[in-house]
């Protein structure tokens, strides 16, 4: 598997508070099945050269770390950056790996900003490709499913947290998440992880999950192809969407019991 979203870059958000936690959530997701993942820590007012070199210093700094623990596992610098968010988009930090392509935006938890869509469709139409971070966490869609299907079909892919679909935020994110999937509006599922306690690696359970209920392919589609895809910088093939407007025959059957 690839993880897209991870908080694992020590001491510069909420995410990971040492280099200890670092390299203890490192080593839960290899054991998890994780191949590779991307340090995605939170920009929330602005992205500027001074965190980008920062960054960069403490993303090889923990790259030195990884391999003298002899952790195979390759590591790859991003960041989640706010929709309110000041950037530069020649920034490396601003798509996954520094691709040119895709970048990992977020909402706030409770609203849908009135900005936030002119400045995803802003991003589309200078053919980046917005990667919407746990929108089935977000008050707005939540209240609204709709939101996603909409931003969907505007091009802006979405990712799933894989605690949303293990429960670890709740019965009602769990059913939405699990509802994106069924209807086409996932394209990732990611950690988000923020630490070794509840914020942890769930990918495997996620995994397992997912596989139960859509088979192999779909798993593989959204915690190993798509993810890995984002990384390359390669075109990611989207499967047409189904509305809320539409029921689903027997949806979610077995996965909510």
């Amino acid at each position: 598997m690839i993880d897209i979203h991870t908080h694992i870059l020590p001491n510069v958000d909420d995410g990971s508070g040492s280099w200890e936690e670092s390299l203890a959530l490192i080593k839960k997701a290899r054991n998890d099945g994780v191949k590779g993942l991307v340090c995605t820590s939170h920009i929330y007012d602005v992205l500027n050269q001074e965190i980008e070199s920062d960054w960069i210093r403490k993303f090889q700094e923990l790259k030195r770390r990884v391999q003298q623990e002899q952790i195979e596992i390759a590591l790859w610098l991003g960041a989640e950056i706010h929709c309110n968010a000041k950037f530069d988009t020649r920034s490396r930090l601003f798509t996954l790996n520094g691709n040119g392509k895709y970048t990992l935006m977020e909402l706030p938890l409770q609203e849908f900003p009135i900005n936030a869509e002119e400045t995803l469709f802003q991003l589309s139409i200078k053919d980046y490709v917005p990667i919407l971070a746990h929108p089935e966490r977000n008050g707005s869609i939540i209240q609204k499913p709709s939101i996603a299907y909409e931003m969907v079909m505007r091009g802006i892919l979405l990712q799933v947290n894989a605690g949303s679909i293990t429960g670890v935020f709740g019965k009602r994110i769990r059913r939405l998440a699990l509802d994106f999937i069924d209807r086409d509006l996932a394209h990732f599922v990611a950690s988000d992880c923020h630490n070794t306690g509840r914020r942890s690696i769930y990918l495997k359970e996620a995994y397992k999950k997912v596989k139960k209920r859509w088979g192999t392919e779909k798993a593989d589609l959204l915690f190993k192809l798509n993810p890995l895809r984002a990384v390359q910088g390669k075109s990611i093939p989207v499967a047409s969407p189904i509305s809320f407007e539409k029921k689903r025959k027997n949806r979610l059957i077995g996965l909510l019991s």
